[in-house]
């Protein structure tokens, strides 16, 4: 098999030990998967509370040093790995990433590394010039012939404006999705609301991921919405939607909550091609929130952050309502 590599990429081993009797015994205990994932969350409480609250209290001068020197630690501990793992000098150094642990999503694996060494996998680090009927030239003049093409080249998500298509989704007075965010910050209320788009809610948006998990994350975000939906039906109002005022609010401590991964994944990296950073620069792929703050919000979030009004109304409201 032949990789070609573009970047290198942060290969952390997988923790995948063998559970003895007694050992799965303990965890089909009650409540024990309970404890175990209640944990997780506090422990990433702690982190989270670092990076979005005590962090964005630093100056960004001390930040930018930093944030280096957390990345520096990283990269030595990797070097090591690296020289367990790996015989070939040259095939280490082609290995290493140039950019931070947390620019780009590492990737778990305890056998890819051990597959190079051992020559299983061929890696080609010169870049693919074009590919033919079959194969692939590089940039060096080599050819590399090969019958079956795995195709890892990237993809747009829910933080990439061209994401969202014009005239796909379409709110009041002309408000449209694809053409506001190709113009604007990419910017949501609680990770899933937007003002001009009554009863519409985003089960992922721009600043919706808090980390804790995919399915967590949905149903936090599906149980905002439903309590928004629920207070709605109980005042006979057909229509809800987030208001100005509470959106600016929102994005405003959103910014401040972000400023030390921002500087991360932006102004301390070389420039990288990754899904943290959107085609406009932007890193709006994580919620800077922590996983008790998510649960709060989707529990206790304001109602008064909405506008209710019967449908009736929609012909007299303007876009950019502030109540």
């Amino acid at each position: 098999m032949t990789t070609f590599q573009r970047t290198p990429a942060w290969i952390i081993p997988k923790p995948n030990p063998a559970l003895s009797p007694r050992a799965q015994r303990i965890l089909s205990a009650p409540l024990m998967l309970t404890i175990i994932n209640a944990s997780i969350a506090v422990s990433m409480d702690i982190v989270e509370f670092v990076l979005f609250h005590l962090l964005p209290l630093l100056p960004e001068s001390v930040l930018r040093v930093l944030i280096p020197r957390y990345d520096n630690m990283a990269r030595r501990w990797y070097r090591g790995l690296l020289r367990k793992t790996v015989q070939d000098p040259e095939l280490r150094e082609a290995l290493m990433p140039s950019y931070g642990i947390l620019a780009r999503r590492t990737i778990l694996s305890s056998d890819f590394l051990q597959a190079v060494d051992a020559g299983e996998v061929q890696l080609v680090i010169e870049p693919i010039a074009r590919i033919t009927e079959n194969g692939i030239d590089t940039a060096d003049g080599a050819h590399h012939a090969v019958d079956l093409l795995v195709l890892a080249t990237g993809y747009e998500i829910y933080t990439d404006p061209e994401h969202y298509k014009p005239g796909a989704v379409r709110g009041r007075n002309g408000f449209d999705l694809g053409t506001y965010y190709r113009d604007n910050d990419m910017r949501t209320y609680g990770g899933s609301a937007l003002p001009g788009l009554p009863n519409r809610w985003m089960l992922v948006g721009p600043e919706g991921n808090q980390g804790q998990g995919w399915h967590a994350m949905v149903e936090a975000n599906a149980r905002h919405a439903a309590r928004i939906i629920g207070a709605s039906s109980r005042c006979h109002r057909e229509v809800a939607e987030v208001s100005r005022r509470a959106f600016d609010r929102w994005v405003r401590k959103m910014a401040h909550q972000s400023k030390a991964i921002r500087l991360y994944a932006t102004d301390c990296q070389p420039p990288l091609s990754t899904y943290f950073v959107n085609s406009k620069g932007e890193t709006r792929y994580y919620r800077p929130q922590t996983v008790s703050e998510m649960n709060w919000f989707s529990k206790h979030s304001p109602i008064s952050d909405y506008s209710l009004r019967p449908v009736s109304m929609e012909t007299k409201v303007r876009y950019d309502q502030s109540a």
